[in-house]
C-alpha cells in the first residue's frame, strides 16, 4: 500500500503547537543579574520542558548590556539588523544570520533597525515575572560561533534519517538547508521547502520548528492537525512520527538537540530508535 500524507501512523503524539500570533508576551527587565535600560518584549513560543525558545523583538536603537547565561544559547534573526558583541568581538546581523555562546559567554546587543530574533537554550531558560533565569553559575569563556546566513553552504536534501523524501508522483520537490549553527550539544538549520513538498518521517533526535514565511500542513499521531502560518512553531521529542507538507514555498528554522550530523545529503541522529 503506497504511503501517503494522509497517513501518519499511531506513535504517541508527544508532540507541541503553539500560534506566534496568540503566544504570551511579557516584558523583560532582568537576564539573569542584569538590569536592561528599557524592557525587552519578549514572545514564550516554546516554554520547556527539554528546551525553550523565545522570540524577542527590539526597536532601533535599543541595547542589551553585556550579560554572561549559565546555558548555552542559540540567537537567530527573523528580521532587522542588530550589532552583536561576544567575548570581545564584534558582529553584524541581519536577515537569517545565526549564533551560538557556551555558557558564561559575554553578550552584548544593539539595535540598528528594528529587530525580530529568536533565542534558543536547553536546558530551557525560565521566565519568571519579568526576569529571565538561566540555572547554575559558570566561569566566563569566549567560545562562540558567528554564522551569516549568505556564506553558508547550501545543500539538497533528498532523505531525512535513512528515509526517502516524498512528494508528487513523478515530480522532484527540493528540500534545501543551511546549516547555520552546527552543535556541539544543538543545532539551527535554515530550511526551504517548495510547495508541493512533503516527508512523513522520525527524527530520533528532539526539534523546534519557526515558519519564516509561506505556509506548513504539519501532521502528527494521527490525532493533531495544524496548518502553520508565518511565526507559528512546532516540537516534537525524538520518536514523534510526524508529516510535512508544504501549501506554499515556504522558510524554516529548525532547532535540533542532540545536534545531529549532517553527512553526503543526509540527517543522522545519535540516538537509538525504540
Amino acid at each position: 500500500m503506497p504511503v501517503t500524507p494522509d497517513v501518519v501512523g499511531n506513535k504517541a503524539d508527544a508532540v507541541f503547537y503553539a500560534s506566534g500570533a496568540e503566544a504570551p508576551v511579557v516584558n523583560i527587565n532582568y537576564l539573569d543579574g542584569t538590569r536592561l535600560p528599557s524592557p525587552l518584549e519578549t514572545k514564550i513560543l516554546v516554554p520547556g520542558p527539554k528546551g525553550s525558545l523565545l522570540e524577542h523583538h527590539m526597536p532601533k536603537g535599543q541595547v542589551i548590556p553585556a550579560h554572561r547565561f549559565a546555558h548555552d544559547f542559540i540567537n537567530t534573526v527573523v528580521r532587522g539588523r542588530v550589532a552583536v558583541t561576544m567575548a570581545g568581538r564584534q558582529y553584524e546581523g541581519t536577515d537569517r544570520d545565526g549564533w551560538s555562546g557556551a555558557a558564561g559567554v559575554e553578550v552584548s546587543m544593539e539595535a540598528l533597525e528594528d529587530t525580530v530574533f529568536l533565542e534558543w537554550m536547553s536546558p530551557p531558560h525560565l521566565v519568571s515575572g519579568d526576569r529571565l533565569i538561566t540555572w547554575g553559575a559558570v566561569a566566563p569563556n569566549d567560545s562562540h560561533i558567528f554564522n551569516k546566513w549568505a556564506d553558508v553552504e547550501t545543500f539538497v536534501m533528498w532523505r531525512v534519517e535513512g528515509e526517502t523524501e516524498f512528494g508528487p508522483p513523478g515530480l522532484d520537490i527540493e528540500h534545501n538547508m543551511r546549516v547555520l549553527v552546527p552543535g556541539p550539544n544543538g543545532s539551527v538549520f535554515w530550511n526551504s521547502h517548495k510547495k508541493g513538498k512533503w516527508a512523513l518521517h522520525i527524527h530520533q533526535h528532539h526539534w523546534i520548528c519557526y515558519l519564516i514565511k509561506g505556509k506548513m500542513k504539519e501532521k502528527f499521531g494521527g490525532t493533531q492537525e495544524h496548518m502553520c502560518m508565518p511565526g507559528d512553531v512546532w516540537a516534537a521529542q525524538g520518536g514523534a512520527l510526524h508529516c510535512t507538507e508544504a501549501m506554499e514555498d515556504n522558510e524554516i528554522f529548525e532547532f535540533k538537540w542532540p545536534a545531529p550530523m549532517l553527512w553526503r545529503g543526509i540527517i543522522h541522529s545519535w540516538e537509538p530508535k525504540a
